[in-house]
């Protein structure tokens, strides 16, 4: 089953560890096949890491999702 997410303007993502950010217009993009995707704004920065459980949650989730964003 295909899925279908769009992008603010400037917005990233990071696709099978791959980091995509969209150009200066609003863009609907369509994955076709199984892939793994996260949104930049769904990925918990440690300033973000407020509370006791989400400083726990900092600390086991996998280091790939935020190392490559800044």
């Amino acid at each position: 089953m295909p899925l279908k997410f769009s992008l603010k303007p400037g917005e990233k993502f990071v696709l099978n560890a791959a980091v995509l950010a969209n150009g200066d217009k609003r863009t609907s993009l369509v994955i076709q096949n199984k892939a793994c995707l996260l949104r930049e704004k769904d990925i918990m920065q440690p300033e973000g890491a407020n509370t006791s459980a989400r400083r726990i949650y900092l600390a086991i989730s996998p280091p790939s999702a935020t190392a490559f964003l800044p």
